[in-house]
């Protein structure tokens, strides 16, 4: 849930190299997870992975900077490294 995800980063801010999180989720969407999140870590960047997310949602996500998305649905592992490695530019 973004509530423990929030409690680990909170933890040991500086500890994480990215975020991955779903746009759409149940309590809370991802974009405001990731406010929550760049409150504890403001250089902390984050992929989204979505499928259906509304143009505003998206838009909004954008506007938090150092993001990167991810379409659903993608062959998990190798999609998911290479656009980290490309994201994080390893």
């Amino acid at each position: 849930s973004s509530r423990e995800a929030l409690t680990t980063i909170a933890a040991h801010p500086k500890l994480y190299d990215l975020v991955v999180s779903d746009i759409c989720m149940p309590n809370e969407d991802g974009v405001a997870f990731a406010h929550k999140a760049r409150a504890l870590n403001p250089d902390l960047p984050i992929m989204f992975m979505t499928g259906e997310a509304p143009p505003e949602k998206k838009e909004e996500a954008l506007s938090l900077g150092r993001v990167t998305f991810l379409e659903k649905p993608f062959p998990l592992i190798q999609e998911l490294s290479e656009n980290i490695a490309r994201f994080l530019g390893n």
